[in-house]
């Protein structure tokens, strides 16, 4: 997989909240412009993302898709910035959009049928980064998902120092999933920023 925009930036800062301005992400030239390509490539029109905060990875998926009409929204909140913040960035950024909201832990809901009524085309997960986490949702939203989901964090990851770590959970929980769950497979392994991983269905719902 190719990274399709070099610098999203001039597209994305109009949406960057004052107090994010010096994150190093967005300065990297190596995140956000991936999710604006797997939007770009994958075209979702429905998205599940849990662990929001402002909406940026959203708003950059929404940048490549062009074309999502609903997105679900799960956060919850525990670094400060209330869900209804983010949403209301993305709802901004694409007005004509449908935003639901949950402003929960991911790792207490039961049933996210209750939330999500259908399946969506794409899951993002940026919650819990640990085995326990990162399996609770995978568990949580496998069934929903008619293609991808994309999971944060997999891989070596540079802290607010520079100082590179390896997050060795999230990738343990994925191939756990997959030895349980066949009709997935991994897409693509991207060593960007923080490391993503694609799973993707053998056969799209």
């Amino acid at each position: 997989m190719e990274k399709l925009i070099d610098n999203i930036m001039p597209e994305l800062q109009k949406y960057i909240h004052e107090e994010d301005l010096d994150l190093p992400q967005f300065y990297s030239y190596d995140y956000y412009e991936w999710y604006y390509t797997y939007g770009k490539l994958f075209k979702p029109k429905t998205l599940l993302e849990i662990g929001v905060r402002r909406g940026y990875s959203a708003i950059s998926l929404g940048l490549g898709s062009q074309q999502i009409e609903e997105y679900f929204l799960i956060d919850n909140a525990e670094d400060g910035v209330p869900l209804a913040e983010g949403g209301a960035n993305i709802q901004t950024a694409f007005p004509k959009a449908k935003i639901n909201m949950l402003q929960q832990n991911s790792q207490d809901i039961k049933n996210i049928s209750e939330f999500v009524p259908t399946f969506v085309d794409m899951v993002h997960i940026d919650g819990r980064h640990d085995f326990k986490g990162a399996t609770n949702d995978l568990k949580l939203t496998y069934s929903i998902c008619s293609n991808i989901i994309v999971l944060d964090d997999v891989g070596h990851h540079k802290n607010e120092q520079g100082i590179e770590k390896y997050i060795h959970g999230i990738e343990e929980a994925i191939l756990y999933f997959l030895a349980a769950h066949k009709e997935f497979v991994i897409n693509s392994h991207i060593c960007n920023w923080t490391g993503n991983i694609i799973l993707q269905r053998r056969k799209p719902l």
